[in-house]
């Protein structure tokens, strides 16, 4: 997962969503903050601290997915990449939500293998 994160930012990541690991959330949230890239997390537990480029959340996944759209409006994205692991539903949720706010949408399906 990591090298996913590594290919996207160096693509242009300006945000990053997720993901879903809370090991994995640490060490992403890190690099973010280390690269000043937002990071919205909506993993349950938290040892992060606040910062201005952290956001944790953990409503419903679809008030998630309409939050992080009205975040990706008002921040005037005009594309989304979304990693995602195993559950389908919540991500098609956000792709159909960012899609009708006219927002190019990539997928990309993290495997274990791919860790």
């Amino acid at each position: 997962m990591f090298g996913s994160v590594c290919k996207g930012i160096k693509s242009g990541f300006k945000a990053l969503i997720g993901p879903s690991d809370p090991m994995a959330s640490i060490h992403v949230e890190s690099v973010c903050r280390a690269l000043d890239i937002p990071c919205i997390d909506t993993q349950m537990s938290n040892f992060q601290e606040a910062s201005n480029f952290y956001m944790k959340i953990h409503p419903p996944y679809q008030h998630i997915n309409k939050a992080i759209t009205d975040y990706a409006l008002n921040s005037n994205w005009t594309h989304a990449f979304i990693l995602y692991e195993d559950d389908i539903s919540i991500t098609l949720d956000l792709q159909d939500q960012l899609q009708g706010a006219k927002i190019m949408v990539s997928t990309y399906r993290i495997q274990e293998k791919n860790l």
